[in-house]
């Protein structure tokens, strides 16, 4: 009987907007006991560095790991027969990255991974062409198939639950086959935002007000994770913002 949920962070800190979007809260009324295993610092410390650590929503069971002794502790003392452990992210094919899956697989542990954290995107087909067409990022395609080869051991790396929203979502999943995976469907978790927001009353009374959705195009942290310059330079990007910002406010 599962008592115990263990989310898995592999590429960014476990946020607050995670704690509510996960149900973390929702667990734990229901009996779970729920942890956080945060491997950000220790797979990518110069992105940890980056974001900060003030993005951590720390409470009783999130566990920041700095080296491969912190994780290789938080994974030992869990109960292999009372653990269910969810990946957040893909954990990649890197060496660190394959030590903790060979950990994770020595433990044998119940895990599921979700194709449903985000708002869905569109699906490329040819994504390796749109890649290719992106000088900087051959290099870093290269690493990965290097990576893949050396660290070939995807094949014993398994998941025994999928949350997916709607079938498109499964487009993005490489374990094969998918007739084997468990599947649990659901809406995307960020729908829940849209719900909330929903819910609330608002000022129809306010005019004269417009929004900028801001998507953080010349400082993304994504950036600094993947390795990607910026398609654009920050002052050119804020001083052209404050330009327009200005002309739209004298109207």
């Amino acid at each position: 009987m599962i008592e115990t949920v263990v989310f898995l962070v592999t590429l960014s800190p476990f946020s607050k907007r995670d704690y509510e979007r996960f149900g973390v809260e929702i667990l734990k009324r229901n009996g779970f006991n729920v942890e956080v295993i945060d491997c950000t610092p220790f797979l990518h410390p110069t992105y940890m560095n980056y974001v900060g650590r003030n993005l951590s929503y720390m409470f009783i069971g999130h566990n920041i790991c700095e080296t491969e002794e912190d994780i290789l502790k938080c994974i030992e003392k869990l109960d292999t027969n009372k653990t269910f452990l969810f990946y957040l992210n893909s954990i990649g094919t890197g060496v660190k990255e394959t030590r903790l899956k060979s950990f994770i697989i020595k433990k044998s542990i119940a895990t599921g991974f979700t194709l449903a954290t985000l708002i869905p995107l569109p699906f490329l087909k040819n994504r390796i062409l749109y890649k290719i067409k992106r000088p900087e990022t051959i290099l870093l395609i290269l690493k990965q198939v290097f990576l893949k080869i050396f660290n070939n051991k995807r094949s014993n790396f398994k998941i025994d639950l999928l949350i997916a929203s709607g079938t498109e979502s499964l487009k993005f999943i490489r374990e094969k086959p998918l007739k084997k995976l468990d599947i649990l469907w659901a809406h995307s978790f960020d729908y829940d935002i849209y719900l909330n927001e929903n819910r609330k009353v608002h000022n129809d009374r306010i005019q004269n007000v417009a929004v900028f959705v801001d998507n953080d195009i010349a400082s993304h942290s994504d950036y600094i994770l993947t390795g990607i310059p910026a398609p654009v330079k920050k002052l050119n990007y804020y001083t052209s913002l404050k330009r327009f910002f200005s002309f739209i406010e004298q109207k």
